[in-house]
């Protein structure tokens, strides 16, 4: 139904840092940028620290196998997981953007508090949850009307016109307790990805990504997103 569709958001840089802005997450020290090749120039480019990494692909069949495989190993290693890391399932369609964004930045608040605003959306959900499994967590998001209106609007007056089906996803990285875990809404639960500095973020994250692109070699359309220092900070 259209009511239920919160359509995609963009996947570049400015877009998505003043997305960022709308909800209540500053822009002045870390912003968005795009990371364009997993290659070690790419990296090495990048203004340091990175404190996250944001990926956008399109759904194959490869992909959602790939997906299961990590789902499924994660579910039978049955690591435990930090007691503060935040994660929710996604139920809102469209909205995969919008939740590797809450994803990543909920698991920056503790370390890294001066990104928020007052005001900040993604906090005030995030706390508000806290007590709620990873599913009651989803659906209350998909019910969250003020973060819906403030979403739709956004993407309603950005340059593009929304679609209201996309075959892409999204999926966020970050670090949380010594450990690199992987984001995706439409997994059951975050994927460990074992131990790592916030300073190999960037390094393992890619690597992670590359196993990714090997499922589909001919499939170009991945499109990458860093979280950096801001340059004119």
């Amino acid at each position: 139904m259209e009511e239920d569709n919160w359509k995609p958001l963009e996947s570049n840089p400015e877009s998505i840092n003043e997305y960022l802005k709308s909800i209540g997450v500053r822009t002045d020290s870390f912003c968005f940028t795009d990371l364009y090749s997993l290659e070690d120039w790419a990296q090495e480019a990048l203004p340091k620290p990175v404190l996250g990494i944001v990926v956008c692909f399109p759904t194959t069949k490869n992909q959602d196998e790939l997906s299961k495989k990590k789902q499924d190993k994660a579910l039978s290693e049955k690591k435990e997981l930090p007691a503060d890391l935040f994660f929710m399932k996604q139920y809102a369609q469209n909205a995969c953007g919008t939740i590797a964004l809450f994803h990543l930045y909920a698991n920056l608040e503790k370390n890294h508090p001066e990104l928020f605003e007052e005001n900040s959306m993604i906090i005030k959900f995030k706390h508000e949850a806290k007590d709620l499994t990873y599913d009651e967590r989803g659906h209350k998001f998909n019910g969250n009307k003020e973060i819906k209106q403030v979403h739709k609007k956004f993407v309603e007056e950005g340059d593009s016109v929304p679609c209201d089906e996309v075959n892409n996803h999204f999926i966020s990285f970050g670090v949380v307790d010594g450990k690199l875990f992987e984001f995706d809404g439409g997994k059951d639960l975050p994927i460990d990805l074992g131990e790592c500095t916030p300073d190999e973020l960037l390094e393992k994250s890619c690597l992670t990504i590359k196993e990714m692109m090997n499922e589909d070699p001919e499939n170009i359309c991945f499109s990458m997103l860093a979280l950096v220092k801001a340059e004119n900070d």
